[in-house]
């Protein structure tokens, strides 16, 4: 996962004066360039990695860089979602923006997302979508995808629903959902149903889930699509 290298104003200025007094100016440069590309690669595993020599972190967050004839010190940090086990990795046959819309099912360039960039989002984007932008948001390959909205659509979800309860209610079976029911169906993988039911044996512990977007698989899903 590459990462934003960003040089402090004090440090750029320390580096000019190492470069301005060095007898090998070009060893400098040479150091400099060393630094911005090990950390950019990757500062906590680069150490493992034989090919970058001579520029070893001695320890993670807030650690000295040894890249000769300097030393330099750097602080590392990932925000929230950027850790390489948050990460959703995009397929590899997805090599152009065509291949993701393919993927995503055809869906309009305007309801994907790019904040965050395309293959990095995460269930906590998803949930800080709806909950801060009044977005509802699916995340397929770790993009984010709005749920298209419609009024036809929402009053077509909502008599299937009321279908449904009339059916699932009196015979204690289990809950229906509605168009802002998001489910994780497994991880990276987040998606919006118009309507769903889930049985009570589906359901953690038998009981109406507590968190936002469970992790669950329902019965059955419906979607209503806007007719081309």
């Amino acid at each position: 996962m590459p990462f934003t290298v960003v040089w402090l104003p004090s440090a750029q200025a320390e580096l000019a004066n190492i470069w301005t007094a060095s007898l090998n100016r070009q060893a400098v440069a040479d150091a400099a360039n060393r630094i911005d590309r090990v950390l950019r690669l990757n500062p906590e595993t680069v150490a493992a990695r034989r090919q970058l020599t001579g520029c070893t972190p001695i320890r993670r967050w807030l650690s000295p860089m040894k890249c000769s004839p300097m030393t330099v010190w750097s602080e590392w940090y990932e925000l929230p979602g950027d850790s390489p086990s948050a990460m959703q990795t995009m397929p590899s046959y997805i090599r152009t923006l065509a291949d993701l819309v393919k993927r995503l099912g055809g869906v309009p360039l305007d309801r994907i997302w790019f904040r965050p960039a395309p293959g990095t989002a995460t269930l906590q984007d998803v949930i800080d979508t709806c909950e801060h932008k009044d977005a509802l948001c699916e995340l397929v390959a770790g993009v984010l995808v709005e749920k298209a909205a419609g009024f036809t659509e929402s009053s077509l979800a909502g008599y299937l629903g009321g279908l449904l309860n009339a059916l699932v209610i009196p015979r204690n079976l289990g809950i229906v959902t509605g168009a802002a029911g998001a489910v994780e169906l497994k991880p990276g993988l987040v998606r919006i149903p118009d309507v769903a039911f889930t049985s009570w044996d589906r359901l953690p512990g038998g009981r109406c889930p507590e968190t936002s977007i469970p992790r669950l698989a329902p019965n059955l899903v419906v979607d209503v699509l806007r007719r081309q």
